[in-house]
């Protein structure tokens, strides 16, 4: 598993280690203390082999196609090249927007050692020219990722480089993701099919029924069915046709998503935000315990997310003494609370979420 991770100049974190990691991980904090931020960090550092991460709207905050990113600078009297959407999209994940200064993430697993991901600008050797004109753009930055076991001196270098409406992605050494994540953040039913109907196939979605169940005990089995043109999630609560599963209501969807995930994150991260969302506070405890059982059998580990004391609670309550290891971010930092300790705040009643 994961034991550790250390974030320097990425986002809200200038410099920042966070270590003994367990099978379950739990962060809290105020607004904007790096919640979320931690999870994109663990995100991108397990994907460092696949450059498509740097495209991802997981981690490019932005919502805007390339293509309609514009020019800094006036306004240009052409539809602007994708060389430009670095500086909207990408300088954000720079702390304090310095893209001077190279973005550095480091995890230490148990089985793979330390693997450091790099993460930097350069100047392009090539010029960006407008679509319809002769006109040149300049020379647009290359966003580089670099990404290799910290003992070995040549890393895997993927260097994206972008001209006129599109980009290109180039590749100087091997390629290997050690590590798969799965990143849960707003529910979005249509991934959630996609692999509940990979774990039918593999005969191992039980345990997202026995996690539905947990919130709502009236369901019976769950198929994948066609509604319209609509592929659904279909509930049999004993009734003479199935209904919906969003027919149920939020919680048993919420319910559904996180075991589903947890079941495909087989080997790797599962990186949930907000872990409670839509969740009853009197049924989170049993989600954890179904969670946890699936973490266990899937050899998954997890990193969650949380406003919610009653979500913290719940984990030390339902989960084995040795879990949850619960962190609580703050300026940029780290304070650790491991199960023991977090056992006895809770007792004492102390506030522990910041």
């Amino acid at each position: 598993m994961l034991e550790s991770i250390s974030i320097k100049n990425y986002r809200g974190f200038k410099d920042c280690l966070i270590g003994d990691f367990g099978r379950i991980n739990i962060f809290a904090g105020m607004n904007n203390s790096g919640k979320t931020t931690l999870l994109e960090a663990l995100f991108l550092w397990s994907a460092a082999g696949n450059p498509q991460s740097a495209f991802n709207p997981i981690l490019v905050r932005v919502d805007v196609p390339v293509e309609r990113v514009p020019i800094p600078g006036p306004v240009p009297s052409v539809m602007p090249g994708a060389g430009y959407m670095w500086s909207t999209a990408w300088q954000p994940m720079f702390h304090a927007l310095g893209v001077e200064t190279p973005i550095e993430i480091v995890g230490t697993h148990g089985s793979y050692g330390a693997l450091k991901l790099n993460i930097s600008t350069e100047q392009s050797d090539e010029l960006v020219i407008s679509s319809n004109t002769d006109t040149s753009n300049g020379f647009p930055d290359d966003l580089i990722f670099r990404f290799g076991n910290s003992d070995k001196s040549d890393p895997c270098e993927i260097r994206i480089k972008t001209s006129g409406a599109g980009y290109d992605i180039r590749t100087n050494g091997e390629i290997e993701v050690p590590l798969q994540s799965v990143f849960v953040s707003m529910h979005d039913i249509a991934i959630d099919i996609e692999r509940l109907s990979r774990l039918k196939k593999e005969k191992a979605d039980d345990s997202v029924l026995k996690a539905i169940q947990m919130v709502d005990s009236s369901v019976n089995s769950i198929e994948i069915g066609v509604f319209g043109n609509h592929v659904i999630i279909l509930a049999d609560i004993g009734l003479e046709d199935r209904l919906p599963l969003q027919a149920l209501g939020v919680g048993p969807q919420r319910a559904a998503s996180l075991a589903t995930n947890a079941a495909t994150a087989a080997g790797g991260l599962l990186l949930i935000d907000e872990f409670d969302a839509g969740l009853h506070h009197s049924k989170i405890g049993d989600v954890w315990k179904a969670l946890h059982a699936i973490a266990v059998d899937r050899n998954v580990q997890v990193f969650a997310t949380t406003h919610s004391y009653e979500c913290v609670r719940a984990a030390a309550e339902f989960l084995d003494d040795d879990e949850p290891h619960f962190y609580r971010l703050q300026d940029g930092s780290a304070t650790s609370y491991p199960p023991d300790v977090l056992a006895d705040a809770i007792t004492a009643q102390m506030e522990v979420r910041g």
